[in-house]
């Protein structure tokens, strides 16, 4: 599990006793983060000539804006660590 998974689980557990303060604080920068990296890695897949991985990366951007529009969900949290994989593998591996 990488860290920023990690850092997210203990926030999302933590914030059952502070209403979700600091877990929304967190979703917040880890979206950013999230964002930036996803738009470098489509960058490098622009750079790459690769359409596909492009158009999915685009795809998943989509979906962190989305996500930072609702409320804080077990669905959300679901999805940002799959994201936080993804984000990690991508820079692991380079596209």
């Amino acid at each position: 599990m990488l860290e920023g998974q990690k850092e997210l689980l203990s926030r999302y557990i933590a914030s059952f006793h502070d209403n979700s303060v600091e877990l929304s604080i967190f979703l917040n920068e880890e979206i950013h983060r999230l964002r930036d990296s996803l738009i470098v890695a489509s960058n490098k897949a622009t750079n790459d000539d690769n359409k596909s991985l492009q158009e999915k990366i685009l795809k998943v951007l989509n979906v962190l804006k989305e996500s930072s529009k609702t409320d804080i969900t077990i669905e959300q949290i679901s999805q940002i660590l799959k994201i936080q994989s993804l984000v990690g593998e991508l820079e692991t591996n380079g596209n």
